[in-house]
């Protein structure tokens, strides 16, 4: 009896939700958040949860103390691919 009497809430709640939804924006909005929190009660326990692994990690980054930004210089690398070529078309090195 107790299981139909859910059931019977649950499609009320939902039916109520979607007509103020048609009707009024703002409160078809506040009727839909009752009605999803009423069928799905889990779903609050799962976003504390979600909260607070996001607020330890924020900790642990903070615990690490300031951002230190610094530039970096792009690496210093000779081409293999170059070949030099002095006056009179002499090879000098550089290359293979």
């Amino acid at each position: 009896m107790l299981f139909f009497l859910m059931e019977e809430e649950r499609k009320y709640m939902g039916e109520l939700a979607l007509a103020q939804l048609q009707l009024e924006k703002e409160k078809g909005v506040e009727r839909f958040e009752e009605y999803r929190k009423m069928v799905f009660p889990w779903i609050k326990v799962a976003q504390d949860r979600e909260k607070e692994v996001y607020r330890k990690a924020l900790e642990r980054a903070v615990r690490q103390g300031p951002l230190r930004v610094s530039r970096q210089f792009p690496p210093m690398v000779r081409s293999r691919n170059v070949e030099r070529v002095g006056p009179g078309g002499r090879k000098l090195g550089g290359g293979r």
